[in-house]
């Protein structure tokens, strides 16, 4: 008799932690769920569209590329809802002269925030051709009771983020222009 009331507490601790796994697995999606959130619904289609760039050795290239004044970025495209959803997070690094292009749908005020970051970022609002906002050195401390959320101050259609510094290290500044190259 004691033996079957051991299995039956071992059962029910069992099926507690199971159901604890269960919400906490719903709580990470749910939490992930929130890398941005739509705000308005102003329209805009891009139009600073280039065909090809040159390399720094002045080959031509085919590489998706953002250049910001007169500084070029190769960037990663994240444009459909799981890989904006996902952004950098969960990343080692990323290459100090590279960065990833949020291409949103339309212009609005999206909020970004920093779970699972493992290195600090600068992050370009762009909208119209020009960077419109900049958050630069976003810590990637992060606190799950506390997160904190980083919206600009008007509608943007794209975001570009990059290591923390590069703003400050190639003199990005706000109203600068903006050109997408090699990006459809």
């Amino acid at each position: 008799m004691d033996i079957l009331k051991i299995i039956g507490r071992i059962l029910l601790v069992i099926i507690l932690i199971v159901i604890l796994l269960a919400l906490f697995g719903y709580l990470g999606t749910y939490l992930q769920s929130l890398k941005y959130s739509i705000v308005g619904d102003s329209t805009q289609t891009p139009s600073s569209y280039t065909t090809m760039t040159t390399t720094n050795t002045g080959q031509p290239t085919t590489a998706p590329s953002v250049t910001i004044g007169n500084t070029v970025i190769p960037v990663e495209i994240a444009r459909d809802y799981a890989s904006i959803q996902k952004g950098l997070s969960g990343r080692a690094y990323l290459d100090q002269n590279s960065g990833m292009l949020f291409m949103f749908p339309k212009a609005s005020i999206y909020r970004f925030w920093m779970p699972d970051m493992y290195f600090s970022i600068d992050l370009f609002w762009i909208n119209n051709d020009q960077v419109v906002g900049i958050e630069e050195n976003m810590s990637n401390d992060f606190d799950p009771a506390h997160p904190r959320y980083y919206s600009p101050t008007v509608p943007v259609q794209f975001v570009v983020e990059v290591n923390a510094g590069f703003a400050r290290r190639h003199n990005i500044r706000i109203n600068d222009r903006v050109i997408f190259n090699n990006i459809r």
